[in-house]
């Protein structure tokens, strides 16, 4: 081979060099940001049926099929409406939780696809003995490829896989936290609602009762310290009105909050607390949730991925090999030279055994944190059955017996305190006053046993506003 060919050689791999490291790389666009959305001011929900948790909860759900927030808004504006599902498909469209848990698995995806991808060759110019005997001494390129040994790649790429099905596991979590965080709010806002009613209609009946005895007042038939205690009941009212209304307005920002829309106006919802499912079986319950609970799911991935570290850590020691390969044009003897070298790594003390003593210990906190996670699912069904157990014989009795009674006491008392005046006029007042009463303990039975079956429906997962991360969470109450 003369010189032209060396030169030419020489000159054709510096150029394949250069335009390997101009290829074009995938550029990351995040996209536009979207603009803040105007929601309507004139929305409602209707009556729907109690939430039903789907069949298999071990599916990590997917938002692609969800239409985007500004359509939803379009719809709901158009159609003067605001349903339980619309809002769930609202907050699935902007709660930033799920975005999070989405970029998360995003994230060891990337990882996965980068331990799968070989070593890149390396390209270089090389220079030996310059100015020997006044010549240019040895010039040329060499041509260095690593070759992974072991089956490190494979194993990463293992690792990396159970890690995005725990994070894929730990999304449908997410899902079920924002649905149930949402669902409660829904009906919180409700009662809310409910509860002002009632505080306004005890305000309308304290009006009522001034204007009465001041009647019965002229007529003889009542005295100065009735009209007087009419008028402190009245006051009651009003402050009774306005806590109502003050309770709303919290319930209210609770619900968008959870749903990512802050700006959404207090609005009218319409729906039913009428409570018709029968009594849950609770070790059938219990059951259930531990088959399905995507925490669960998700620290047995975490095992999964500990263990295959561990089988990592292990063949780190098997060494890489390094082979190297040039040409050189010898100026001083006019002579092509070739040269091969090979080189790996001597294990003679570090065969990574603090690694490895690391990587088990990981192994077994994985394993507990298996232990760690069902333990604290049965403390937290444990708490939540209590007070859905608690909240069915309130709201049964409530409604099969104290109620009635209650509002035919009132009823009986009023009839006759306006027609004849017969009665003390603290009888009445007290007999309003456990009307009242009994209405507000059994909004808040409501109240209660929705809070409790829905957080049972979503698998004990309830802040839609947590921060999701890789590992698994518990769940503050």
């Amino acid at each position: 081979m003369n010189r032209l060919a060396i030169t030419c050689l020489m000159i054709e791999l510096a150029l394949l060099a250069f335009s390997a490291c101009a290829r074009t790389r995938p550029v990351f666009d995040p996209g536009p940001a979207r603009p803040p959305r105007k929601p309507s001011k004139e929305v409602a929900a209707e009556a729907f049926a109690p939430p039903v948790p789907p069949a298999d909860a071990n599916v990590a759900e997917s938002a692609a099929d969800l239409p985007a927030a500004e359509t939803l808004l379009a719809l709901v504006g158009a159609a003067n409406v605001l349903t339980l599902e619309d809002i769930e498909k609202l907050a699935l469209a902007n709660n930033p939780t799920l975005l999070q848990a989405q970029a998360r698995i995003d994230v060891h995806k990337g990882t996965r696809i980068q331990a799968g991808l070989r070593p890149n060759p390396r390209l270089g110019y090389q220079h030996n003995e310059a100015g020997n005997n006044g010549r240019g001494g040895q010039q040329g390129v060499y041509v260095a490829q690593e070759f992974i040994r072991g089956g490190k790649r494979e194993l990463e790429q293992r690792a990396a896989a159970h890690a995005v099905q725990a994070a894929e596991y730990r999304k449908s979590a997410q899902r079920y936290r924002v649905k149930t965080a949402v669902r409660t709010a829904f009906y919180d806002v409700l009662i809310a609602q409910q509860t002002i009613a009632l505080a306004e209609e005890l305000l309308r009946m304290s009006q009522q009762g001034i204007e009465t005895t001041g009647a019965l007042l002229s007529g003889g038939q009542a005295t100065r310290v009735d009209l007087l205690q009419a008028r402190v009941e009245k006051y009651h009212a009003e402050i009774v009105v306005e806590q109502a209304r003050n309770r709303y307005q919290a319930d209210w920002e609770r619900m968008v909050s959870v749903i990512g829309m802050p700006d959404l106006m207090p609005t009218k919802l319409v729906g039913s607390l009428v409570i018709q499912d029968k009594q849950l079986d609770r070790e059938r319950v219990l059951q259930d949730i531990l088959m399905t609970s995507p925490e669960l799911t998700a620290a047995h991935y975490q095992v999964d991925r500990a263990r295959i570290a561990v089988e990592r850590m292990r063949v780190e020691p098997i060494p890489d090999v390094d082979v190297q390969t040039g040409v050189q044009y010898d100026y001083s003897t006019s002579n092509t030279i070739a040269n091969v070298q090979i080189e790996m790594p001597w294990a003679v003390r570090n065969f990574n055994q603090g690694n490895v003593m690391k990587a088990q210990a990981a192994f077994i906190s994985a394993q507990r944190e298996v232990e760690r996670v069902e333990l604290d699912l049965r403390r937290r069904f444990a708490l939540t059955f209590e007070r859905y157990a608690n909240a069915t014989i309130q709201v049964d009795r409530y409604q099969g017996s104290i109620l009635p009674a209650a509002k035919e006491s009132l009823e009986l008392l009023s009839k006759i305190y306006r027609t004849e005046g017969r009665i003390d006029f603290v009888r009445l007042l007290i007999a309003q006053k456990t009307n009242f009463q009994a209405q507000m303990d059994y909004l808040g039975a409501l109240r209660d046993w929705w809070s409790a079956r829905l957080e049972i429906d979503g698998l004990l997962l309830t802040d839609g506003l947590a921060i999701p991360v890789d590992g698994v969470t518990e769940q503050s109450r």
